[in-house]
């Protein structure tokens, strides 16, 4: 969305558009990342404790835990995830319009990504927490990727959040908080290499006039969401690993970040910082495809139902 026709927009519109994102791709794609999730908890070091594909994970899942094993955590997925694309792409044109000054440059989708990222992480937390730990949870048997059998079993997103708080404190809910601030830096490469490719197909005719007031096209808008979201996950992906064996348990092996980091590396090697990478790729490749298409149709809808002109 351009300069001009974002002046004109009022915020709720983009906190419901990134929400309308958000919802539709967790209800259609969150079988893929109780996977992902998996996969990224269970340890190399303990024989007999991970899955070796997805076809296996995928049939173990079911076979020992139902069907609805798969969907595990979609509570918290849900509201965290139209909170967070709600306040995200809100606050990220709100951002971006206090720098307006700088104009459309590189610097002003990273600073405006960035401080968005921060704010939108600090209130989610909890919720990404309490989902990780509902994906990990397996009935009558150890922790995924420990031998610590969980204190108590949560029986939703509420109970979850108050076990952890009686449990563990306020503190509690912040767990993994390092690696996730961290990985503010996701959505700062996702969303100024979306600006980026976006910004390219609006002008690439050189038509400035022509193209300024338009929104990307469906097919436009999914090749730049697949694509920056690709490098994003991709760059970003050991972060993911490190914070999902910090939230799984307490207390654990993975407390702080670093001693996190090189318990993985010594205990599991390399390659496990990028386990669950393939299976985390085919989930977030629709994701971000649906998210950004859903949340570009909703304004494109706004505008024509609003008659703002295109």
């Amino acid at each position: 969305m351009n300069h001009r026709k974002s002046s004109k927009l009022p915020a709720y519109v983009y906190a419901i558009a990134g929400a309308s994102g958000g919802i539709s791709n967790v209800l259609l794609l969150h079988p893929m990342d109780t996977l992902k999730t998996r996969f990224q908890a269970r340890s190399f070091s303990l024989p007999g404790s991970y899955y070796t594909s997805l076809v296996e994970a995928f049939y173990s899942i079911v076979r020992e835990e139902g069907i609805w094993a798969l969907y595990k955590g979609m509570g918290p997925a849900l509201v965290g995830s139209m909170i967070s694309w709600s306040l995200y792409f809100q606050s990220y044109h709100l951002f971006k319009s206090r720098l307006s000054s700088w104009g459309e440059t590189s610097l002003t989708h990273f600073t405006s990504s960035t401080c968005a990222g921060i704010v939108t992480c600090l209130v989610t937390n909890p919720f990404w927490l309490v989902k990780t730990r509902l994906q990990l949870q397996v009935k009558h048997k150890k922790s995924i990727s420990s031998d610590i059998i969980p204190s108590s079993s949560y029986r939703g997103m509420i109970h979850g959040l108050l076990s952890i708080v009686r449990q563990e404190g306020w503190i509690g809910l912040y767990r993994g908080i390092g690696p996730s601030l961290l990985l503010v830096s996701h959505g700062v490469i996702q969303l100024t290499s979306y600006e980026y490719c976006k910004t390219w197909f609006l002008y690439r005719n050189g038509d400035w006039r022509r193209q300024r007031d338009r929104t990307l096209d469906v097919t436009e808008s999914l090749i730049a969401s697949t694509f920056s979201k690709v490098l994003a996950s991709t760059t970003t992906y050991p972060l993911q690993v490190i914070r999902t064996r910090m939230q799984e348990t307490s207390p654990n092996l993975y407390n702080h970040f670093l001693q996190s980091f090189r318990c993985i590396i010594q205990m599991e090697g390399l390659k496990a910082l990028y386990r669950g990478w393939f299976a985390n790729l085919l989930r977030v490749t629709p994701s971000a495809a649906l998210t950004f298409l859903t949340y570009e149709q909703v304004i494109r809808l706004y505008c024509l139902v609003f008659h703002i002109n295109e």
